[in-house]
């Protein structure tokens, strides 16, 4: 297991969850019925609960989203990203289906006489799901339509509108919500659940200003960023593997906010992020310049094996090798060094990163040895060919000693892992992250 990864965090996570929509679901329940008595519900009342759940969902969905340190730390932003995904799901779900219910009668037969005599208030929740209609449909579909991570971003502050207008909606609709009733302390608390998130979320993530010092090209399309704190301060606590979100403050690129992972070791004299150019905003790397200013907001991640023992066997695919390389030069600093198998996959030697670091590692010890795959390139002396069972089993004595650490494109990197377990490697002896943002 992770040393980071707090698996008791993680299970009373998934426990508030389940009891959240659970409580919301017996509430809106008591509402519809007057009573707990078994009660065969219509497909209006269903609406109703329905309509519960999802603005429910929503506020949920503030709080997975929000980057809070206090929720993130032990259970990692991957995790919290794949949790807030499936919860937009259900969230919506839900909410498309109350309105379908509420009116189910009507739009069977066709009849739309219903829509002359809604109040404002029902006009304000259709907005609502026309609006998040809207917002889903570009969230699914950005990567399909092109849409750049900076206008799909400014399109999630649609959110808020929904939220605003659902709570109207939800307050007002036929006479409001009495509030003798246990809904109107459900929504109550939402409403102090929702406010309490944005304060934490805006008022205590830490954010500090730094200045690039230099740049290196350690390859053609990537390149590594060397950063110093403005107020000339120690840099934050940061674990091997661990990764920060950034803005850099330049005049050529615009601004915008990006997780990179820490290719520095935590004990070392810099802090750095080695960037591969690989979309829209990371092609534009290449103008930024010394003196450059940036904001820095982390760190954030549980992937690290910083406090495990050996040995460890890292596989790396192009630009992954960045938190692999944080752990590398951390345990080269320290006196009892773990030993570690690098398998380093890349196209062609051009793609190496690192390379002339990782040869001189290499030769300071035998706690590091480095297997090259080139999977476009023919030489004598590496593989060349894509990373398989059987170079892991060639290269491996007593696999199930080891601890693997793969870093890797994700059809790459789950194929791997599924390669590993095949082999008979234990799944809590093999360690994958995968972060995006969408």
């Amino acid at each position: 297991m992770l040393p980071f990864l707090n698996k008791t965090k993680i299970l009373m996570l998934k426990i508030f969850i389940f009891l959240y929509y659970l409580i919301a679901a017996l509430i809106s329940y008591k509402t519809v019925t007057g009573n707990f008595d078994l009660y065969i519900l219509n497909s209006y009342d269903l609406g109703r609960i329905f309509g519960t759940l999802g603005f429910s969902g929503i506020i949920l969905q503030m709080i997975l989203s929000s980057r809070i340190k206090m929720l993130e730390k032990g259970v990692g932003l991957d995790r919290l990203s794949r949790w807030h995904k499936t919860n937009a799901r259900a969230a919506f779900t839900f909410i498309l289906f109350h309105p379908f219910l509420l009116f189910f009668d009507f739009l069977k037969k066709l009849d739309f006489d219903f829509l002359k005599n809604l109040t404002i208030y029902e006009w304000f929740g259709v907005f609502a799901l026309i609006l998040l209609t809207a917002f889903v449909s570009i969230t699914v579909f950005s990567e399909r339509l092109k849409i750049k991570y900076e206008t799909w971003k400014i399109t999630h502050k649609i959110a808020y509108l929904v939220i605003f207008l659902a709570g109207i909606h939800s307050f007002m609709v036929r006479g409001g919500i009495n509030y003798k009733k246990p809904l109107f302390y459900w929504w109550a608390f939402l409403i102090l659940l929702a406010l309490t998130t944005l304060f934490l979320k805006f008022y205590t993530r830490k954010k500090r200003a730094f200045k690039i010092t230099d740049i290196i090209n350690e390859t053609q399309t990537t390149r590594t960023i060397k950063l110093e704190p403005v107020d000339n301060k120690a840099i934050f606590d940061y674990k091997p593997g661990q990764f920060a979100f950034i803005t850099f403050l330049s005049g050529s690129l615009p601004k915008e906010e990006h997780p990179f992972t820490i290719s520095s070791s935590p004990y070392g004299n810099n802090y750095t992020h080695t960037i591969k150019e690989s979309g829209d905003f990371t092609n534009q790397l290449g103008k930024l310049q010394v003196g450059d200013s940036a904001i820095v907001e982390g760190p954030y991640g549980v992937y690290s094996n910083y406090g495990m023992k050996g040995p460890f066997a890292f596989i790396a695919g192009g630009v992954g090798i960045t938190p692999l390389m944080s752990m590398i030069r951390f345990n080269s600093s320290q006196p009892k060094k773990e030993k570690i198998i690098l398998f380093n996959c890349v196209r062609n030697q051009n793609d190496v990163i690192f390379r002339d670091e990782l040869t001189n590692l290499e030769k300071s010890g035998d706690w590091l040895r480095i297997i090259y795959i080139l999977s476009d390139e023919k030489t004598g002396t590496n593989y060349n060919e894509y990373i398989n069972n059987e170079m892991i089993t060639k290269e491996l004595d007593f696999i199930e000693l080891y601890k693997f650490f793969i870093c890797a494109p994700p059809k790459m990197m789950y194929k791997v892992r599924k390669d590993l377990l095949k082999l008979g490697v234990q799944k809590n002896n093999i360690f994958i992250e995968e972060f995006k943002l969408r």
